[in-house]
């Protein structure tokens, strides 16, 4: 793909049944004037996903009707064996480069992603999740701004599978003893997060023996290695529903993550996070049973 970006009306039609962004509406366009290389930076947008039909579609058109005129879009599907490649085929004139093939897992397939990147500002978008209008135009604004950070993070709304904001989740105590609290101290959505290229060439790849917490992992790397820069605009929506893994497979959540946080150096974290959920169990024996089988597995030394 070349650095026009299409309009609404290239792209596949929406069904009928969908209207609004970005299925109906797009983001307004940018002046032909401004020369694309000297005043957008390249932004390469990952998005790994494995039967995902339901949702990847609203996924793929929300990232090409950005109207940003220097974007990368590489989607590295794991064989889904739904729609889902069907559904990228139909965008695929569009996309710099797709895959469909067996991989080693979502963090598997992002590195996989990243490695075709050329981008300065790097992001990656579940096949669940979405951006809003002018987010890639924003994020890049900041840059401007804020050249010498190493992630620039915007709020995230949390929505149903119907649309409907459930939340709208900002950013809040980006430091590192903040981010190793993680969601009891320190948190953001993973989806309003971008970062630059350079910083993740040095403390990247994402760990593939993670299956939940690998993007603690690399911010929790990645405030080692410089600042971050928040705002509170609105910058992609979350969805929650019932089969994402983060809902089904909680209490193994809690256990990966209490393992990043104290392989990176912050055990008196990684200790309290144990201690809160520990006092939790005592009231929930399912939870008390898988988290205790998680953290066997994982072998936390605590």
């Amino acid at each position: 793909m070349n650095n026009c970006y299409p309009s609404i009306h290239d792209l596949p039609p929406s069904p009928r049944d969908k209207t609004g962004w970005p299925w109906t509406i797009e983001s307004a366009p940018y002046s032909p004037s401004q020369p694309v290389e000297k005043n957008w930076p390249r932004v390469s947008i990952v998005t790994p996903s494995y039967n995902q039909g339901d949702f990847i579609e609203e996924t793929i058109r929300s990232v090409l009707l950005q109207g940003y005129p220097n974007l990368e879009y590489i989607i590295i599907d794991g064989g889904s064996t739904d729609n889902s490649v069907e559904i990228i085929e139909r965008y695929s004139q569009w996309l710099t480069y797709w895959i469909s093939e067996a991989d080693n897992g979502q963090a598997n397939a992002i590195n996989k992603g990243f490695k075709c990147a050329n981008g300065e500002i790097l992001g990656w978008l579940n096949s669940d999740d979405t951006f809003l209008p002018h987010t890639l135009a924003n994020v890049a604004a900041y840059t401007k701004v804020y050249p010498d950070a190493v992630m620039w993070i915007g709020a995230c709304n949390l929505s149903d599978t119907a649309g409907n904001v459930l939340e709208v989740v900002e950013p809040r105590n980006i430091t590192p003893q903040g981010i190793a609290n993680w969601w009891y101290e320190g948190f953001f959505y993973q989806p309003a997060a971008f970062f630059s290229a350079t910083a993740f060439e040095k403390v990247g790849p994402l760990d593939e023996s993670l299956y939940f917490a690998m993007d603690l992992d690399l911010w929790l790397k990645m405030i080692k290695a410089g600042h971050f820069v928040t705002t509170n605009e609105i910058w992609a929506v979350a969805k929650r529903h019932a089969e994402a893994k983060t809902v089904k497979e909680n209490e193994w959540l809690h256990a990966e993550t209490i393992t990043v946080v104290y392989n990176a150096g912050f055990r008196k974290a990684a200790t309290n996070r144990l201690t809160r959920l520990n006092e939790y169990a005592v009231y929930q024996d399912k939870f008390r049973t898988r988290l205790r089988k998680g953290l066997r597995q994982v072998l936390v030394p605590l």
